[in-house]
């Protein structure tokens, strides 16, 4: 199988991206001019807020189950931090002035970020917590169809 994960790993990669996430949207809000926009934004740093929360309970439930994982160098955990702060909502230059932009950019993020999990998905053995990965990938799913939906409200 080559490397493997513990799901509590993947956890903390998850409550690292909805940091990034958040920071991002309440980046932009900054620099919108319409005060609806910042709004939004602001509300968007929120709703990753809550996953960060939502994703910490998760990590804690895994916690408290039996688990044989091994790495005491912490190798898999530097990996997979590493990825979370370079692969996923990591500075690209946008139009942080246009909504659009902000939200394909979004969008992007969301998506890479699932891709991501269903990937990691399958290198978390099921006695680790394999399982609790898919309420991650449930959560960005929801997210990419928000984000869509306000995407096409802001182009139409």
């Amino acid at each position: 199988m080559g490397q493997i994960f513990d799901a509590g790993e993947i956890f903390k990669v998850a409550i690292e991206m909805e940091r990034n996430g958040a920071e991002f949207y309440r980046s932009a809000a900054g620099q919108v001019s319409e005060e609806e926009h910042r709004r939004l934004l602001r509300g968007l740093a929120e709703m990753e807020d809550e996953h960060e929360k939502i994703f910490n309970d998760l990590s804690r439930e895994l916690s408290a189950e039996s688990s044989d994982y091994f790495d005491p160098d912490g190798y898999a955990a530097r990996y997979l931090k590493s990825i979370a702060d370079t692969r996923i909502f990591f500075e690209r230059e946008i139009d942080m002035s246009s909504m659009e932009a902000i939200l394909k950019e979004a969008i992007q993020a969301e998506e890479d970020s699932i891709v991501f999990y269903v990937g990691m998905k399958e290198m978390v053995p099921d006695e680790t917590g394999k399982e609790k990965i898919d309420a991650i990938i449930k959560e960005e799913m929801g997210h990419v169809r928000l984000l869509s939906e306000l995407l096409t409200d802001e182009q139409g």
